[in-house]
């Protein structure tokens, strides 16, 4: 990272710039810069909150703005929607955050969770503006060839829903039917490879389906899930992998597949703004780093509206994601 910021200013330019110069050598300079969809979590479940919900994050994604600052607005306008939803049927205390800044209120199911996004997104007047995406991070609570979604409790085991791969992946067929589901991401254990290419061939491409777990940024993940038909897009998370060069290779390589690319902060974060210049450097598309809550969440957001405003006042072409965020890096 210290030696791709000192390489950008060596050149005098922005860190994005020079990004998209090591990633895309032979890039059309005049082209538009894209400008990604946050992925903003906005409830929190699994190891990274309180509740007995078993999935780790529930994302609202403004794909039907235009330009990225409407994006945050909408996406705020929903966090705050989705407070009184919650609060008028939980109370206050149900209002707590998890650890990437999303709400953790008591519901275990995730029909339940859905169904508080769809509340609060209509409320804020969004419903059309929006879709969602899960990151159930499976491989917490895969365990002897079951999923139990019943994890976290202390209840004695054969009372907890454990679901089979395959129901799993009906549950998931389910969803993606009830409501505007965009993006899964870790829907199967690491380990779970033949789930993995079952479910891509039930999908055929209806859905975005990121490996994270699965992959770890590693190149020869990337090349073992391609070989399986595993997923269709990688979580990009450039401490997985540690340095820059071997994340843009991870990226060239998933686009060479056809794959989309999915930048990621982490859990455990800080208010280092880097992974916002990456995501327009290689143009993916989308980015989740948090709810719009924190400011070790908001630091990549706030750097990403400071890039649309510098390209624009500029005179630079940029584009908004939009809902076709998965062929960003084909514009």
């Amino acid at each position: 990272m210290a030696a791709a910021r000192a390489g950008a200013a060596e050149k005098g330019l922005e860190l994005f710039e020079h990004l998209a110069d090591l990633t895309f050598p032979q890039r059309d300079k005049a082209k538009p810069y894209v400008l990604p969809v946050p992925c903003t979590n906005q409830l929190n479940g699994g190891v990274h909150a309180g509740n007995q919900l078993a999935p780790q994050e529930f994302m609202v994604l403004p794909t039907g703005a235009t330009s990225f600052e409407e994006a945050m607005r909408i996406v705020t306008e929903c966090y705050h929607s989705l407070k009184s939803v919650i609060t008028e049927e939980f109370g206050l205390a149900g209002t707590g955050i998890g650890d990437e800044g999303g709400f953790a209120p008591p519901v275990d199911s995730i029909d339940q969770a859905l169904d508080l996004l769809v509340e609060a997104s209509a409320k804020a007047g969004h419903s059309n503006n929006v879709h969602f995406a899960i990151d159930p991070a499976s491989s917490e609570f895969f365990k002897d060839g079951v999923y139990d979604l019943d994890f976290k409790s202390t209840d004695q085991l054969e009372t907890h829903r454990c679901l089979s791969p395959d129901q799993m992946a009906s549950l998931y067929n389910d969803l993606i039917s009830k409501y505007p589901l965009i993006l899964l991401e870790d829907p199967f254990a690491e380990d779970d490879w033949d789930s993995w290419t079952k479910f891509m061939e039930k999908i055929n491409g209806r859905i975005e389906v990121v490996g994270d777990d699965l992959l770890c940024t590693q190149v020869s993940r990337v090349k073992m899930a391609k070989k399986a038909s595993a997923c269709n897009g990688l979580l990009l998370k450039i401490n997985q992998c540690g340095t820059i060069s071997e994340a843009i290779e991870a990226a060239q390589t998933a686009y060479s597949y056809g794959w989309s690319v999915f930048v990621s902060h982490r859990s455990g974060e800080t208010i280092d703004d880097f992974i916002g210049d990456i995501v327009v450097g290689l143009q993916t598309g989308h980015i989740k780093s948090g709810a719009p809550c924190r400011g070790e969440r908001l630091a990549k957001y706030n750097r990403l509206l400071q890039i649309e405003r510098l390209l624009k006042e500029r005179g630079h072409p940029v584009r908004y994601a939009g809902v076709d965020f998965r062929r960003a890096a084909t514009w």
